[in-house]
């Protein structure tokens, strides 16, 4: 038996599916998820299926990101991919591609691990600081303003200085 790593390889330089029937089943969830807020529209009609439950499935995908594409290209080949499948994936991935990109986003709206990200808590923070804050509330010390003053008054000096040097 090959390791998995190996039959993963090997799978996907011959272009085959290493999971074919559950990506398949995972399509179909995928979509009709995806599609329970679109009632009898139109895929392309506009964006508003696309909601953070819809961006969320596309996590539970049950192979590597490596394969996916060969799996849609296996199943279209094989017509278990149907037209409404194509049509779903190509305004998921186009016309609605800034919406599913924005909700998708690390520390996004729809970002399921949001609170276990420290740069996500970071932003909080920051975000909640300058919520909470005036702007007279953050303006820098008296000192560090008269230091940055200084370093104002010198910068002419320095590029001089530094003119100088280059044109030995």
């Amino acid at each position: 038996m090959l390791p998995r790593r190996a039959w993963a390889l090997l799978t996907c330089a011959a272009g085959i599916c290493s999971q074919f029937d559950q990506y398949i089943a995972w399509l179909d969830s995928f979509m009709t998820g995806c599609g329970a807020s679109l009632g009898n529209g139109n895929w392309f009609d506009n964006c508003d299926w696309v909601t953070c439950e819809c961006v969320n499935l596309a996590l539970s995908v049950p192979v590597p990101n490596s394969e996916v594409a060969q799996c849609f290209e296996q199943g279209m080949k094989l017509q278990k991919v149907t037209r409404e499948h194509q049509q779903f994936t190509f305004a998921l991935m186009q016309t609605c591609f800034g919406r599913t990109e924005e909700l998708g986003k690390p520390c996004g709206t729809c970002d399921k691990f949001r609170s276990e990200r420290i740069e996500c808590l970071q932003a909080d923070s920051l975000v909640s600081f300058i919520e909470n804050n005036t702007a007279e509330d953050i303006q820098p010390a008296a000192n560090i303003q008269e230091k940055a003053s200084a370093a104002r008054a010198a910068l002419p000096v320095v590029l001089v200085a530094l003119a100088f040097q280059g044109a030995r």
